[in-house]
Parts: structure tokens; C-alpha cells; sequence
């Protein structure tokens, strides 16, 4: 092939990548445009927004989040006083009563699909005629060290006539962050200025994506690929920490922090005129555990490296027995969640999160405990 012919075929080449590229962007960007519209017409998020899980939050006192009023993300919409819940006057109107629920991700739901949380399931259980306020005031990652402020700073102000909390016990297997305050770090004389991201990049570029963010909401990564990330995460969390890092049983001392906090917490809502009613927390897997609980039980040591599977499952286990003591100790009301969940893997999508049917379980168990009570009392 001679040199002119050699150049010729570059030329066409390029020509074609170009024309590859320009139909890529294009497709992309009609992508976009169309998740953006479909958001606008059926959502109401502006056209131009840029959503985000962290654009729900505001910071509050003592290191606690509170939610930003209005906020949007996904299916997630937030009221005017920053609760996953329909709007709501500040007080509850004479003779009604409001049901506020505390916890984390496994009562704020799924934020990919609206009113399938137990609470809005319980809200569509309810007779209309009842006058009864529900009000989903959980956070992902809203472990129960933070309850009793968060409670405190953004809850009891509103008036609640009972509150509801879920706690996410199994997280007391973890960094306890919230528990105590982490020490302000130095300040160095000197210190090189911290650099600054331009404002516009492609990071920021595809966190805005919202074709990119339906795609990561159907789309998972291999499960063999998550579990050999999850295994080197572990491994580098263990790396240069001592011997006694690792949980070689269930720690009576997080059981005992536990308690401390639901105790202040319960505390909290009786001085805020409000009835506790605490709920235990339920898992998908069983104690001992099974085979096909053990994939569960591992991926939750992302966020709890510390402790071994057996160790994890048990600690639920014993979790709810010390519920189900403080309960009593207490005289709070319990609703004992994990007795009826515990290891029903069709009701869970993980070792934690609940199922649509999950969900509706929990709604009707409530229900039904409480259309108990109130017979009861009559």
C-alpha cells in the first residue's frame, strides 16, 4: 500500500472515530435531556437541578443532621419541616394524635420508590376516620447513638403524642461515630492550602447525571467483584490494629452503650410529653446461621469490619433480648419486630432492609398491636 493510500485510510479512520464519538455524545446527551424532562413533567425536579443524597441534609446541633425542607432526591421528597411525610401543621390539630418514626435506612425506605416505607404503608392502614398523623422522621445513618439529640433538636418540637423508634443495633458493631466527638484536629502553621476542584469537572459531571443515576439504581455489580472489593476492604480495616481489634465475641460493652443511649432516648420522649414505643430490630438471617445467610452477613462487614459473621448474627440476636429487657424495665411499650421477621428472607432484600412485603408486614404488625391496645384501654 503506498504512503498516499496509507494516509488516506488514517484520514477515513479518524473521520469515522469522530463521527463515532459525535453520534456517542449525542445519544448521551439525548439521554439526558430525556431523564430530565421525564423528572420534570412526573417529579416536578427542575430541569436544571442537580439532586443529591447529601442535598437532603442540613447540618444541626451537636453533629446531628437534620433534613432540609423541601428537598428532593430520587423518589425521596421531604416536607416543609425537612420528614419524609406529607405536609403537616407544626402541632397536631385538637383531638388527633401524631405518630412520629425514629431510626435509619430500614425505616426511611428505599428512596428510589416513594410511600412503600412501613410507615406510609401503616398511613394507608389506618381509617381515615382515626385523625392519626404519621410522620417518617428517619435517616440513613441515623444510628441510635444520635437519637436522643436528634430527637431533642428536630423531633419534639412538632408534638408527637407517641414516637416509634427502630433502632439499627448492629451498628453498635461499628466506629460508634456520634458517640463521642472526635478531637479537633491541629492546626499547622504553614500548611499547604488545601487544593481546590474546579467547578465544573467530570467528577461533578457524572454525580449530576440523572441517566447515570437510573443506570446505577437497575444495574449491580457482579456479586464476585463486590466480594472480592468487600474482602480487601476488611483485610486493609484489620491491617496494623491489635489482636483484640477483632470481636472474638459478642462485646457486652457495645450492649451496654446501646442501652445508655435508648434509655436517654426514652427519657427524651417522655419529657417531651410523648409515649415511647420501642420496636425491635429484625434481620434476615438466622442465629446459628445459615448457609444462604452468610452472604448477608458478610456484606454487612462494610460497615461493621470489626466483628465475624457468627459474631454479627448473634449480637442481633442478643440485641433483642436486652430490647425486649428494657422494655420492661422501662415500661415502654415494645413491638417486637424481629420475633415476627427473623430470618424470613422473602421479607428482606438484605440483611437489614426490609422488602415491599417486608414492609407491609411491619406496617400490619403495628397496627394490629396497636388496635390491640386500644381495645384494651377502652
Amino acid at each position: 500500500m503506498s504512503l498516499e493510500e496509507d494516509s488516506k485510510s488514517d484520514a477515513s479512520q479518524r473521520v469515522r472515530l469522530s463521527t463515532w464519538f459525535v453520534l456517542t455524545v449525542i445519544v448521551a446527551l439525548a439521554c439526558e435531556v430525556g431523564a430530565r424532562l421525564d423528572d420534570l413533567f412526573f417529579e416536578g425536579i427542575p430541569f436544571s437541578a442537580a439532586p443529591t443524597f447529601e442535598g437532603l441534609f442540613i447540618p444541626g446541633p451537636n453533629g446531628v443532621r437534620l433534613g432540609r425542607p423541601n428537598a428532593q432526591w430520587k423518589k425521596v421528597r421531604l416536607n416543609s419541616f425537612g420528614f419524609r411525610s406529607p405536609e403537616i401543621p407544626k402541632t397536631p390539630p385538637a383531638g388527633c394524635e401524631r405518630w412520629m418514626f425514629l431510626g435509619a435506612s430500614e425505616t426511611f425506605g428505599e428512596p428510589s420508590v416513594a410511600n412503600t416505607e412501613y410507615p406510609a404503608k401503616l398511613r394507608s392502614l389506618l381509617d381515615l376516620s382515626s385523625c392519626t398523623e404519621i410522620v417518617n422522621t428517619a435517616f440513613p445513618g441515623l444510628g441510635p447513638p444520635f437519637l436522643p439529640a436528634y430527637y431533642r433538636a428536630a423531633v419534639a418540637q412538632y408534638a408527637p403524642t407517641k414516637v416509634f423508634f427502630y433502632p439499627s443495633t448492629h451498628l453498635y458493631l461499628g466506629g460508634l461515630q456520634g458517640r463521642k466527638k472526635p478531637p479537633t484536629p491541629p492546626v499547622t502553621p504553614n500548611a499547604a492550602p488545601i487544593p481546590v476542584k474546579p467547578a465544573i469537572s467530570l467528577a461533578a459531571i457524572v454525580n449530576s447525571s440523572r441517566v447515570l443515576e437510573r443506570l446505577h439504581d437497575s444495574l449491580h455489580m457482579p456479586g464476585f467483584i463486590q466480594k472480592r472489593r468487600l474482602e480487601k476492604w476488611i483485610a486493609n480495616a484489620a491491617a496494623n490494629k491489635p489482636d483484640d481489634w477483632r470481636f472474638a465475641q459478642v462485646p457486652d460493652e457495645r450492649l451496654e452503650f446501646m442501652l445508655e443511649d435508648l434509655r436517654e432516648l426514652i427519657d427524651a420522649i417522655r419529657a417531651s410529653g410523648a409515649e415511647p414505643i420501642l420496636m425491635t430490630h429484625a434481620i434476615r438471617a438466622t442465629y446459628p446461621p445459615r448457609a444462604e445467610d452468610r452472604s448477608d452477613l458478610f456484606a454487612m462487614r462494610a460497615y461493621v469490619p470489626q466483628a465475624s459473621e457468627e459474631v454479627l448474627a448473634e449480637f442481633e440476636y442478643i440485641a433483642d433480648d436486652k430490647l425486649r429487657e428494657l422494655a420492661a424495665a422501662t415500661n415502654a411499650r415494645l413491638i417486637d419486630v424481629a420475633r415476627l421477621m427473623d430470618g424470613k428472607r422473602d421479607r428482606f432484600i438484605d440483611l437489614v432492609h426490609f422488602s415491599s412485603q417486608g414492609h407491609a408486614d411491619v406496617a400490619q404488625l403495628i397496627k394490629n398491636e396497636m388496635d390491640k391496645h386500644a381495645a384494651a384501654a377502652r
